[in-house]
């Protein structure tokens, strides 16, 4: 399958929209439309490279769009205008320290205040905070790329957003042209430690090591030609519906013809998507194996437990925030969404307390809103009791909704309970980090169990999820990197697992 099966598929869909013209015909029983084939393909050379190009040009256009999108609150964090490099001058001769902690000292951080002061930018937390993360990300990321050699990465965006991720994209993606590009989403500083960021930073240069940028785009590509192919085969037949001797017959059976064939493309299409998804997910799959080899299966393992775990509570922000909201139809949720992330704290890793203060968050900003736009601040006692009754009356509801789309699941409540493996029963040292010897005991206890670490992943498992997933939920991860790197390990090469 992957890309095997995905070029397989593409060629087999060339072949058949390549080689037919779609004729009248008044025969009923064929559905009003006769097929001929040509011995030569329709497409000419220039207008198959012209439709494959346009995948690249489609892909360029949407990183453009995301890049002016990106706005104020995104630095690039290496580069000879970056803060980093401005530090290194001024407090290091131009060198950069030996140790990250280097960067967190008093003269350094009143040099922050003094260059957010010249920019008319307030020195609060936030912004402090955001220049000492520029040091930590461009700290980490130039030692990796000396250390591995990595040359094509010009840019590396850190933006503010509470939600967690990293990826990366080429710009151009031809060889000998354009550059690579990372970004880093600032919530990854909060709820990882240093060590925890090179591993991620590690999965994202794993990515540009094995070209999945380029591969991505090829992937694009064919999928686009395929879809325009079908599509002008599908509106021949429909400029084809009223031609030759009419019949009222003929004609409803042409319609017919024209839906079945449009189900068919869908069906098609669907192939071809849960193939690239399936790619997809090899590529990450692939990017943690290179990972663990750059860095170690301890720390890349460690840190995809924590970014799922903060998944899982930004799946339950949202899914709460917007079940609130979807009481009031005027709301657009979006923001409301993002201001809960921020109000519930980067350390508060529990679905339990995610959910509590979704809630809580949501029905409080609701009413704030409310009372500040009806002038009623002064009855700021009176909306503290509202607030507490919604939540209470709200809760309610919410348990009654829940069993109400459990009992539509082919598992209950109690099944998904258990098939969830607490990851933190491994962690036989309480340190929130699970050494080699603690993630071989967890990857035990869930194949011998059949669990999961998240929610997510057994709901993924039981197909909840319809849509084609492009990454692999976090227990396969680190199944992944169990078989093909812990169990492959000992002391000798690794003596930092002892």
């Amino acid at each position: 399958m992957g890309i095997a099966g995905f070029v397989i598929v593409v060629l087999l869909q060339l072949t058949v929209t390549g080689f037919i013209i779609i004729k009248p015909s008044s025969r009923i029983l064929l559905g009003g439309y006769g097929i001929q084939f040509t011995r030569i393909f329709r497409i000419s050379p220039s207008g198959f490279l012209i439709l494959f190009l346009l995948g690249f040009v489609l892909s360029y256009l949407g990183i453009l769009s995301y890049i002016r999108d990106l706005g104020e609150d995104t630095i690039n964090v290496i580069g000879d205008q970056a803060l980093l490099t401005k530090v290194n001058e001024y407090f290091f001769d131009g060198q950069r320290p030996n140790s990250i902690e280097a960067y967190h000292t008093e003269e350094i951080l009143d040099a922050i205040k003094k260059q957010l002061e010249r920019r008319d930018l307030p020195r609060n937390e936030s912004n402090i905070n955001f220049a000492l993360m520029q040091l930590d990300v461009g700290y980490i990321v130039t030692e990796l790329l000396e250390k591995y050699n990595f040359q094509t990465v010009k840019h590396v965006m850190l933006t503010k957003t509470p939600i967690p991720n990293a990826f990366t994209f080429r710009l151009i993606p031809i060889p000998k042209f354009g550059s690579d590009w990372i970004v880093v989403h600032s919530n990854l500083m909060e709820i990882m430690d240093f060590e925890e960021i090179r591993a991620i930073i590690a999965h994202e240069l794993a990515h540009i090591k094995n070209k999945d940028s380029w591969l991505h785009s090829i992937l694009y590509s064919p999928a686009v030609i395929v879809h325009i192919s079908w599509l002008v085969l599908y509106f021949q037949m429909i400029l084809l519906i009223f031609s030759g001797q009419l019949t009222i017959f003929l004609v409803l059976a042409r319609i017919i013809t024209i839906i079945i064939f449009n189900l068919i493309i869908n069906y098609l299409s669907k192939i071809v998507g849960e193939i690239t998804a399936y790619s997809s997910r090899r590529m990450e799959l692939l990017a943690d194996y290179e990972a663990a080899n750059m860095e170690s299966p301890e720390l890349i393992a460690n840190a995809l437990i924590k970014l799922g775990q903060r998944s899982e509570v930004i799946g339950v922000i949202e899914k709460e925030t917007r079940w609130v909201l979807s009481k009031l139809e005027t709301l657009n949720p979006t923001q409301l969404v993002l201001d809960a992330l921020h109000y519930i704290g980067p350390d508060e890793m529990s679905e339990e307390i995610a959910r509590s203060k979704a809630l809580e968050y949501t029905v409080s900003q609701i009413l704030q809103n409310t009372f500040q736009g009806l002038q009623l601040n002064r009855y700021y006692d009176m909306r503290n009791k509202l607030v507490n009754s919604s939540i209470e009356n709200l809760r309610k509801e919410r348990e009654k909704d829940d069993e109400k789309k459990l009992a539509n699941l082919d598992i209950s409540e109690n099944e998904i309970e258990n098939y969830l493996k607490n990851w933190r029963d491994a962690d036989l040292n309480q340190n929130e980090y699970l050494e080699r010897g603690e993630l071989i005991q967890l990857v035990q206890d869930l194949r011998e169990n059949h669990q999961k670490i998240f929610r997510t992943d057994v709901l993924e498992e039981f197909n909840v999820y319809k849509e084609n997933q492009t990454h692999p939920n976090i227990s396969d991860r680190i199944n992944f990197l169990y078989d093909n790197h812990l169990k492959q390990l000992d002391t000798v090469n690794y003596p930092a697992l002892k």
